[in-house]
């Protein structure tokens, strides 16, 4: 399996007609107009390939400089996310996502960079609890105070009306929610800690509600598992030149 991390406009139109097929066999309401047009609001995208060239997983990204109070930064916010369930034994998205991501980031002019991302799933928002020290909103200890503070402008700015508020919910108008085999929950996340959390947070995950979380990406702020993942996504990418 490889990773494959490009601009957005690096991508053919065969590749395009891939992503979209994967999309929509795991996600309902999914639509080609509505997809392009997200995608088109993208910069790059991660593709996961097998031997023979054929999609496995893809995670589609939006990466943009912006000011932060009185500092430059950047903005990644997560798009389209998905990992075909018969390549899971053997996929890598999450250490080729953050090694690829960093990289990016650190070619560009420095400062924080927030990593904004809308979860309907528990199994993509794990990849906050697992990877990350510090995210809002998040169970006590873990909370991100600054990431509390920015998260609602953010979403604002980008979402609109369909940000509550109150609830941290962004509800989109084109809903994707996750086709029955990938929406039950898996017995062995049944008593996780992080999952009881999303589903609190988020119980309309089940009709494509998105739950939006803030994180600061840096390697000050990944867990013991986040860093050993950047290490196995930097030791690939290597092995790939």
């Amino acid at each position: 399996m490889r990773a494959h991390f490009a601009p957005l406009g690096d991508l053919t139109v065969t590749q395009r007609d891939a992503l979209f097929a994967l999309l929509r066999k795991h996600f309902a309401g999914v639509e080609r107009d509505d997809f392009d047009r997200d995608l088109a609001h993208k910069t790059h995208v991660l593709r996961l390939v097998d031997a023979d060239g054929h999609l496995l997983g893809f995670s589609t990204i939006d990466y943009r400089r912006r000011r932060f109070g009185e500092g430059d930064g950047a903005l990644l916010y997560s798009g389209d996310t998905i990992v075909d369930p018969a390549a899971w034994a053997a996929a890598n998205l999450g250490p080729a996502w953050v090694a690829a991501v960093l990289a990016l980031h650190a070619g560009q002019h420095g400062g924080p960079l927030w990593w904004l991302l809308l979860t309907s799933g528990v199994r993509t928002h794990r990849y906050l609890d697992v990877f990350c020290r510090h995210y809002h909103p998040a169970p006590p200890g873990r909370d991100d105070d600054e990431a509390a503070t920015l998260l609602p402008g953010l979403c604002a700015e980008r979402f609109g009306h369909r940000f509550d508020l109150a609830t941290g919910v962004v509800r989109l108008h084109a809903p994707q929610p996750l086709l029955p085999h990938l929406a039950t929950l898996p017995p062995h996340l049944t008593g996780d800690a992080s999952v009881a959390f999303f589903l609190a947070r988020n119980p309309g995950w089940g009709r494509g509600d998105e739950l939006a979380s803030l994180c600061r990406l840096d390697t000050d702020n990944l867990t013991t598992a986040g860093l050993r993942a950047l290490a196995i996504g930097r030791r690939a990418a290597l092995a790939q030149r």
